[in-house]
Parts: structure tokens; C-alpha cells; sequence
């Protein structure tokens, strides 16, 4: 057997298997995809009312939007509280 034909059905199997499997874990799929979008909705609401629930200006509108935007890089990287701790002190 050719080294061709040996990677068209090694390419062929990995395609079947992942067919296989999403076919298996679509529920999972989906919830996970409605984990993403509460847990980022989350993130916007909280960002977004900072200012009421302290009283005062605690963050500008520029600060919000880079709590908002990186958020989620940061909290994967375990950086979250130390980068939202700097910047609520500047």
C-alpha cells in the first residue's frame, strides 16, 4: 500500500471518528454554548453596573469597556483579580 493511500484512510478515519463522536456529545454541545453565553453575559451585566453599586464613579467608561473586552482572557490566565485590582486603584 502506497504512503497515499495509507493517509487517505488514516485521514479518513479521524473524520469518521469526529463525525462519530459529535453525533454521540451534541447535548453536551450545547450546553456547554449556553454555559459560554450566560457565564459572558455574566461578565457584561456586572462590568456594566460597577458605578451604581458603589455610589461613586469607580471606573470610566473606557475602563468598563477593557473589564468587558478582557475579562475572559485574563480570568483564563488567572491574572483577573490582580489586573481588576490595578486597575480600580488607578
Amino acid at each position: 500500500m502506497t504512503v497515499a493511500a495509507q493517509e487517505l484512510r488514516a485521514s479518513y478515519a479521524f473524520v469518521e471518528r469526529n463525525i462519530n463522536l459529535t453525533r454521540r456529545y451534541w447535548g453536551w454541545e450545547v450546553v456547554w454554548l449556553l454555559y459560554t453565553i450566560a457565564n459572558s453575559l455574566a461578565v457584561v451585566f456586572i462590568a456594566q453596573s460597577v458605578n451604581s453599586a458603589v455610589g461613586a464613579t469607580a471606573l470610566s467608561k473606557a475602563q468598563i469597556d477593557q473589564v468587558i473586552l478582557f475579562s475572559r482572557s485574563a480570568r483564563s490566565s488567572g491574572t483577573t483579580s490582580r489586573w481588576c485590582s490595578k486597575r480600580l486603584a488607578t
